[in-house]
């Protein structure tokens, strides 16, 4: 999600829009408007686009393991098996 879509859900929401409204005129699911507003509203201040932005970028920057290094053993295992159909 941009800071321009952020900008328009920070906008939307104050001005009354439902969830449903505001991700019909951002052609997004509605869940994906929920989420992002349950996660970023503070019970005082609501939804700040600046606040939700910075948040979606830390949760971004967080590295982790990758689960599967290279390719897997079990297709360098089998030689002589057409792959061209997978």
């Amino acid at each position: 999600m941009t800071f321009s879509d952020r900008s328009e859900i920070s906008t939307a929401s104050k001005a009354g829009w439902s969830v449903r409204r505001i991700a019909r005129h951002l052609g997004r699911c509605p869940s994906v408007i929920s989420r992002e507003l349950y996660r970023n509203s503070t019970n005082t201040r609501g939804y700040q686009a600046v606040r939700a932005d910075v948040a979606a970028q830390r949760r971004r920057a967080r590295a982790q393991q990758r689960k599967v290094a290279g390719v897997s053993p079990s297709v360098v295992a089998i030689p002589g098996v057409a792959w061209s159909c997978w």
